[in-house]
């Protein structure tokens, strides 16, 4: 949908209040529940860094003990794979924050420079029903222009979500792979 979406009326003057009203509280509930998606991927993201960091610390430290403390050659297959899957977290780990900050989507309500249309208020041939409804019409417009720009701007969000899944899962993998084929050399 358009974010320049017009409620088609034909006359708006004589548009029914109630329904109006009835399209407001609805638009609302539906602008509400984009906030609610909002705020439900990035409670996802902070819990996946907080499991993140630990993860990453503890393949950090345990490359540096290999490097510094133990007296045998590293095998460079290993290392290469150890280096690959702490790439993977740190762009998972990246990925998360540019999930969570910038939060850029649209907020509720509208400053009132944007709501105190001249032509509206000040306008000695509309009834202040007339003025009402006009105010009710921009403000159910401005609400589907928040909502569909809020749609896109989650769904991008989930898409990033489920690529940083995706590396997360490819890492969990290869740290299996690696723990499986190097079981001497770990655990010694």
């Amino acid at each position: 949908m358009s974010e320049d979406w017009k409620l088609e009326l034909p006359d708006w003057k004589k548009a029914n209040l109630k329904s109006l009203e009835f399209i407001h509280t609805k638009a609302n509930e539906a602008f509400n529940y984009t906030t609610n998606v909002a705020d439900k991927i990035s409670s996802r993201a902070f819990t996946f860094i907080s499991i993140l960091i630990p993860i990453l610390t503890l393949i950090i430290s345990f490359v540096i003990k290999l490097l510094y403390v133990q007296n045998e050659p590293i095998p460079r297959c290993f290392l290469t794979n150890v280096i690959f899957i702490c790439l993977l977290f740190v762009i998972s780990f990246f990925g998360l924050i540019f999930i969570i900050y910038p939060k850029k989507f649209m907020h509720a309500g509208r400053e009132p420079k944007e709501l105190s249309d001249a032509q509206f208020i000040q306008n000695q041939n509309l009834n202040t029903e007339e003025q009402y409804l006009a105010l009710l019409i921009g403000e159910i417009e401005g609400l589907q222009k928040k909502i569909t720009v809020n749609e896109r701007i989650n769904n991008d969000r989930i898409c990033m979500l489920k690529t940083v899944l995706t590396f997360l899962l490819i890492a969990f993998f290869c740290s299996i792979v690696v723990i499986f084929s190097y079981p001497s050399f770990i655990f010694s």
